[in-house]
């Protein structure tokens, strides 16, 4: 099996070789012009010869920068948005599940956080005069000669303004110790721990079951969107894959 597996490699290395000479081959024997006439014919327009016209990508917290120049402000601002997005969709995904416990919840909120994943790395967004335009390509967007590209599907969003600072993660830290802490100790946190710790003699004393457990959902979900979109906020550039299977965790 040892020497099977060295000969397949051989091969995709002879392949990739023939492939770049052909490439080669075909760039040398073509001048700009021709290769500019091809470009035209299949759709792509060309700014000069030689040089494909391409949408600019744009800064999405650029798109912010005008309206709130405060850095700090900006960052609290998306902090908010992005747990409150978590949230809503932590609605979408706990309702249909109401039923599931164990293994079987975790499995199915694992399995949608692939899905949302696998979406990002398809998904392209990009703004022109006319809007903002979403589609599965580059291509289908049909953006403007001054159109700018937001997601671009597998890279994801480039050029992101790395505004998150230790202080902020500081507040997020206490905020979050404040709220589970004073959670823990209302009536609706003894009873989720009642729930947690024996579902049947909760639902015997009159614990909405349903009602709590959408509240545990839905806290947690706002507490780790602000989280994530502090930890966005550290690179210059965020793709889907890195938040995969591994990463949920």
């Amino acid at each position: 099996m040892p020497g099977k597996r060295t000969n397949d490699s051989v091969d995709k290395i002879l392949e990739e070789l023939n492939r770049q000479q052909l490439d080669q081959g075909l760039r040398t024997s073509l001048n700009d012009q021709q290769v500019d006439d091809i470009l035209r014919s299949v759709g792509i327009p060309v700014d000069s010869p030689g040089t494909v016209q391409t949408p600019q990508s744009q800064d999405v917290d650029a798109l912010l920068a005008d309206l709130i120049p405060i850095s700090p402000l900006r960052l609290a601002i998306c902090m908010v948005v992005g747990g409150v997005l978590a949230g809503l969709v932590s609605l979408i995904v706990v309702v249909p599940v109401l039923r599931l416990r164990g293994d079987y919840l975790a499995i199915v909120t694992l399995a949608f956080g692939e899905i949302i994943r696998n979406i990002m790395q398809c998904l392209y967004v990009g703004k022109d005069s006319s809007g903002v335009h979403f589609g599965m390509s580059e291509s289908a967007l049909g953006l403007a000669a001054d159109g700018q590209m937001i997601v671009r599907g597998p890279m994801g969003v480039v050029g992101i303004q790395k505004i998150s600072t230790l202080t902020m993660g500081f507040i997020l830290v206490m905020i979050t110790l404040v709220v589970v802490l004073n959670l823990i100790r209302s009536r609706q946190g003894r009873a989720i721990m009642a729930m947690r710790d024996n579902r049947i003699a909760a639902e015997s004393i009159g614990i909405s079951i349903p009602k709590y457990k959408i509240m545990a959902f839905v806290t947690s979900a706002v507490l780790a969107g602000a989280a994530g979109t502090l930890y966005v906020m550290n690179f210059s550039s965020i793709i889907a894959k890195k938040f995969d299977f591994n990463t949920s965790i």
